[in-house]
């Protein structure tokens, strides 16, 4: 998922690796900073303020931000059609264009 991904994409689509909310790894082995932009990204990508408030709550008892970000992208998987690679890479490289680039 790192790296060429997006290049695969692009020439190869049927390498593409499946939207899931496992890849929330994908976003932290580029970068991403899950504990102080899960929330934001879950924002842009729609998922309600009452569902991002309940995960935060969960993420502060147990210190597992990365848990919250796999949840946030499942809510949004789940409750979109239009969730796709390219929307979460956009999504992403409004915070963090770093980390969109390696992706």
């Amino acid at each position: 998922l790192v790296g060429s991904m997006w290049y695969a994409m692009d020439c190869q689509p049927e390498k593409v690796p499946q939207l899931t909310c496992n890849n929330a790894r994908a976003l932290k082995d580029n970068g991403f900073i899950t504990t102080s932009h899960w929330h934001q990204l879950g924002s842009d990508l729609g998922v309600s303020l009452d569902e991002r408030r309940r995960l935060r709550e969960q993420a502060l008892i147990a210190q597992n931000y990365d848990a919250a970000l796999e949840e946030c992208l499942d809510i949004w998987i789940r409750n979109s059609k239009e969730a796709s690679w390219n929307v979460l890479i956009q999504a992403v490289e409004r915070l963090e264009i770093s980390t969109a680039d390696r992706m």
